[in-house]
């Protein structure tokens, strides 16, 4: 092995996508075979037509363009991507070859709807001619000496779960709400106008009282909630929609992503501080010996080069965080409380990082990891933190012990920032209960109710929307509070740490009418006054630690 070269070194951590992988590959050879859909294991449905080979997707514009209505393009539009590609599986007292008949059936009745297309036709209209093609009607259902082909007739070409099937002009709520307003919104002539908008304006009715608003809804998972945004009349609504959409389209579009996640660190990575390396290259063992991890970990497709530019990189950072916290290096793992630190190797989708509680892991993913070490270092002391606290608890309790399985649970789980009163009173948990005030409430006091919240909060919640918690979460505003007291620090004395901690400036988020996801003006001043009293009272935990070792 070249000295240059870095692979995994230290403790195991178990649960990389590469042992993942490798995992499954050894599944996939026992067992000889590829693994293949309920549906597509059916030999009456081999060789079936799917929607694309005998309805290919239309080029809606050019549709619209040549006179076609956009809400019945719209209409269309939604009946399409409602159709299935195979019949429902054998049920509902139907056998294989039968739904294979009713599908094939059922496609050349919708074929012969769509034939005798007309520019006044209306998705009712499709509806009731689909049915008439086939000879049926609702009442059929319920006559129970038709055989089933007969009853089932429009359900050929039906979505199905294992407990219901939906006939093909039964949209989902979603698809509903969106079929009637995306032609107002502009699609699909206007580009920035996608089929499945993320705001959606709503009527509402008050029954009570008649009165008529339009809410405009964000769209959350499979369903919409509404943002609290309300107008007198559709067509403000509209307008707020569409400048919405296009604004969310534009920010994603600069920031290949949420617009308001961390963003990627642009060209080379910026430092400006004391030379930790000597401008020398950091060897793994040399790093779990820095810093008392116990093991580190590397992706397959994280090249050697890559590798020793994380090890440098990390290295650098960890030393910044260390030395503004007045820890020694050692304390950068929480004294060992932190089992590894992994690159590349355990990526969640649409995550550059993430601390792993159950195992005690930060990773980073490749690169786009810079920037965000400060972020969740925050996590991992505040789930050592949590720890130390609940152990207090336990320790305290006379009367009560739990057992060995719960000890394990909230070592693992366990977060400062979201323990409850009874531990409050133990003095290493309150500096953090003063941090947790300070970011809930503008005034700093402690306020359950959070009366008076602080523009930090507002604003997470603004970024949540109905429906979502992940923003303003305790963890995750410590977090973000962290980082944002990092920076702040460091910048006073006139340092700079991209790897520990990136694009948490004010300025970039100092933006009229916008949320930001991270504390400004005197109210950033004040949290970060909380932290500073908070990292000193962490110093007394780490060092006696150390001491102990």
């Amino acid at each position: 092995m070249s000295a240059d070269e870095h692979f995994d070194d230290g403790q195991y951590l178990p649960g990389s996508a590469k042992e993942k992988a490798a995992m499954q590959a050894l599944q996939d050879e026992l067992a000889g075979i590829e693994p293949e859909s309920a549906t597509a294991s059916i030999p009456e449905y081999d060789g079936l037509p799917t929607v694309a080979d005998w309805w290919p997707e239309p080029n809606w514009k050019a549709w619209v363009e040549s006179g076609l209505p956009s809400q019945l393009a719209a209409d269309l539009f939604f009946l399409r991507k409602n159709l299935p590609n195979r019949p429902p599986p054998p049920s509902f007292g139907v056998e294989a070859d039968a739904w294979a008949r009713m599908y094939l059936r059922a496609i050349e009745a919708m074929k012969e709807t769509l034939a005798g297309l007309q520019t006044n036709d209306t998705f009712d209209s499709l509806h009731k001619r689909y049915e008439s093609l086939l000879h049926w009607a609702p009442s059929l259902l319920k006559n129970k000496r038709l055989d089933k082909e007969t009853a089932y007739a429009p359900y050929g070409l039906a979505k199905a779960s294992s407990r219901r099937i939906r006939h093909p002009f039964s949209l989902t709520g979603l698809m509903r709400a969106r079929r009637l307003v995306i032609a107002n919104l502009g699609w699909p002539l206007d580009p920035d106008i996608p089929a499945d908008p993320p705001w959606l304006p709503v009527e509402l009715i008050d029954y009570t009282t008649g009165a008529v608003t339009w809410q405009l809804c964000r769209v959350n998972g499979n369903g919409y909630s509404p943002s609290g945004d309300a107008h007198d009349d559709e067509e403000m609504a509209i307008i707020d929609a569409i400048l919405r959409i296009k604004a969310d389209a534009r920010e994603k579009e600069e920031g290949k992503g949420n617009p308001f996640d961390r963003p990627p660190v642009a060209g080379d990575i910026q430092r400006t501080g004391p030379d930790w390396r000597g401008g020398r290259n950091i060897t793994t063992d040399e790093f779990l010996a820095r810093f008392r991890f116990r093991g580190i970990q590397f992706g397959n497709w994280v090249t050697q080069k890559e590798r020793q530019n994380v090890l440098n990189h990390a290295w650098d950072a960890l030393l910044d965080l260390t030395d503004i916290c007045g820890l020694p290096p050692e304390a950068a793992s929480l004294n060992g409380f932190i089992v590894g630190i992994a690159f590349g190797a355990r990526g969640k989708p649409g995550s550059a990082a993430h601390w792993e509680p159950d195992q005690r892991i930060m990773h980073f993913t490749r690169m786009r990891g810079a920037g965000a070490i400060a972020h969740e270092w925050a996590h991992a002391g505040d789930n050592f933190l949590g720890v130390q606290a609940y152990q207090s608890t336990i320790d305290a309790m006379g009367d009560y012990r739990p057992s060995d399985r719960e000890i394990a649970y909230l070592r693992q789980h366990a977060y400062l920032t979201t323990i409850r009163e009874t531990v409050r009173t133990f003095p290493e948990t309150i500096a953090m209960m003063k941090v947790r005030n300070a970011i809930r409430n503008r005034d700093g006091y402690d306020d359950a109710l959070c009366r008076n919240r602080s523009n930090f909060l507002r604003h997470a919640r603004q970024i949540d929307g109905p429906g979502n918690d992940y923003w303003q979460s305790p963890k995750e505003l410590w977090a973000r509070a962290f980082e944002a007291w990092v920076y702040d620090v460091l910048s006073e004395l006139g340092r700079r740490s991209d790897y520990l901690v990136f694009g948490v400036d004010e300025e970039r988020w100092t933006q009229p009418g916008r949320p930001s996801p991270y504390p400004l003006d005197a109210e950033r001043a004040r949290i970060g006054s909380s932290i500073s009293g908070a990292v000193k009272a962490w110093r007394d935990i780490l060092s006696a630690g150390i001491a102990d070792s």
